[in-house]
This record gives structure tokens, C-alpha cells and sequence, in this order.
């Protein structure tokens, strides 16, 4: 069985866990008697519980990112275009966000790097049309 305390003699602390502390409430339990113990023999000690760790903040790139990282780009309309096909193509498979993922990973290498600017102070282009799946007429047609 695992221990539900730890004692620490050099800060003068007794850390129980969330479940020995709720088991210590019930009257002739194993917990309490134990708990009650502790206050007698180290009156000198706290109890206390650890604090619940922090979760973790979801990494995940949404799609409103994506959306606003490719109107930053040049050809940001083909891309946009492009980018509402994949995400209608994704409804099709069993992992949608996976596939628009994907798909945007492939097309910008370079996402969560610091951009590079040209002489006139414009994003100097990192991303692959041809990994994006768009062709060099889509491209033409667009800045037309």
C-alpha cells in the first residue's frame, strides 16, 4: 500500500494527499485515527496538502491562428482559398483537426519562427506553394 503522508523534519510539515485528508474525515477511520495521532505526538508540525498542479495550457495551434498567420502572407488569398478546401476536405476523414494541421505544417515550416522582412519592411515569403497544393496558374489568376 502506498504511503497518503510524508513528514519532513527539516521544515517541520506533515503533506498528506487530497484522499487521505478526505478519508481523515470520517470518525474511526484508519486516516483519522492517524491524523489525530499526528496532531498529538508533532503538536510543533503543520498538515498540510500539496497544491493541485497547474495543467497544462493546450499548445495546439487553433484554427482562428491559422487563419490569422496566413492573411499575414503575400499570397494570403490563394492561401485562405486553399485553406477553406483542406478544412471542407477534412470533414471527410476521422481526425479533421489532424489533417488541417497537417496540411498547414507542411505549407508553413516556419510558423512559430520569427519572420523575415525584406529592404521595404515586408514579411520576406517562408512558406511552399507547391505543399500547399497550389499551382503556379492559381497563384497568377489570384494576382490578377
Amino acid at each position: 500500500m502506498r504511503k497518503n503522508y510524508e513528514i519532513n523534519f527539516t521544515t517541520k510539515t506533515i503533506t498528506i494527499t487530497k484522499a487521505f485528508s478526505e478519508k481523515a474525515q470520517d470518525f474511526g477511520s484508519e486516516e483519522f485515527k492517524l491524523y489525530k495521532q499526528f496532531q498529538s505526538e508533532l503538536p510543533e508540525f503543520s498538515i498540510v496538502t500539496p497544491a493541485p498542479k497547474a495543467r497544462k495550457k493546450n499548445s495546439k495551434i487553433t484554427y482562428d491562428k491559422m487563419v490569422k498567420y496566413i492573411t499575414c502572407q503575400m499570397d494570403s488569398t490563394v492561401l485562405l482559398k486553399r485553406f477553406a478546401e483542406v478544412r471542407e476536405l477534412s470533414k471527410a476523414t476521422s481526425a479533421p483537426y489532424n489533417f488541417v494541421y497537417r496540411w498547414f505544417i507542411t505549407t508553413f515550416p516556419t510558423y512559430d519562427e520569427l519572420p523575415e522582412f525584406d529592404e521595404k519592411g515586408d514579411i520576406i515569403p517562408m512558406y511552399d506553394l507547391a505543399a500547399a497544393g497550389i499551382t503556379y496558374e492559381e497563384e497568377s489568376k489570384s494576382a490578377a
